[in-house]
């Protein structure tokens, strides 16, 4: 698990510096979106998991000049299901209860290259994605009234390479200057879906913990962790 978490560490301060020179490009052919996105599993990982996931995507590009081609990054993170119960305090102070949540999830962090018209009051395009996702098992004391976690230990995580394409079509519901600078920017309804494929991963389903008198029991599952993911959300161009 160390190991993992040391490779995922560099794979993300690599995505962090991949993003400056993005980020940074405040100029004509920039978007900024987040999307609301399922994460319906395919083959062995529906077989196994039998759940669609829920959560958020964003993502960041810059088209190449005035082309077409935009490249950029996409974010995002889905929960595959959660378990809550109530457990006392310690075996000394059984009158005192704590509320124990376990999640399921699936995070993604992928380069990308677009295919999309620059600007346009109805914008289709393609796209071909490659990075890695990351499977991650979490089980937390929560705090009832803030609902926040007071601590937590990760049970299992692991992640695997990720790829695949999407298509959809942005359309144009607001347009105008923007910013201090009053530059042109537009703001659009994101429609689309993706398909990602991957390597194995060994991740808990939901149930695959198991308790008895103070001892647990993790029984992991491996397989392929392909999903198709339908989105909806909301593109700003600058």
């Amino acid at each position: 698990m160390k190991d993992n978490r040391y490779r995922l560490n560099t794979a993300l301060a690599l995505v962090a510096m991949m993003a400056l020179p993005l980020t940074a490009t405040a100029q004509s052919g920039t978007e900024l979106g987040i999307d609301l996105a399922l994460a319906v599993p395919q083959g062995a990982f529906d077989q196994n998991m039998g759940q669609t996931g829920f959560g958020l995507n964003f993502h960041v590009g810059h088209h190449l000049g005035k082309s077409p081609v935009m490249i950029g990054l996409d974010i995002g993170a889905h929960t595959y299901g959660s378990e809550r119960r109530r457990e006392p305090l310690s075996m000394t102070i059984p009158d005192i209860s704590a509320r124990v949540e376990t999640t399921n999830n699936l995070a993604q962090f992928h380069g990308m290259i677009r295919l999309q018209p620059i600007s346009g009051q109805v914008r289709p395009y393609v796209d071909a994605l490659y990075g890695f996702k990351y499977l991650w098992t979490r089980t937390s004391l929560m705090e009832d009234y803030y609902d926040e976690e007071l601590v937590g230990s990760t049970n299992q995580d692991d992640f695997t390479r990720s790829y695949g394409v999407g298509a959809g079509v942005d359309f144009r519901v607001w347009n105008g200057p923007m910013g201090e600078d009053e530059r042109p920017g537009s703001v659009y309804l994101t429609l689309g879906a993706r398909y990602l494929l991957s390597g194995e991963a060994e991740y808990l389903r939901e149930g695959d913990i198991h308790r008895d008198l103070g001892t647990v029991d993790f029984q992991t599952t491996r397989s392929r962790v392909d999903i198709v993911q339908p989105r909806f959300g909301v593109t700003v161009t600058f």
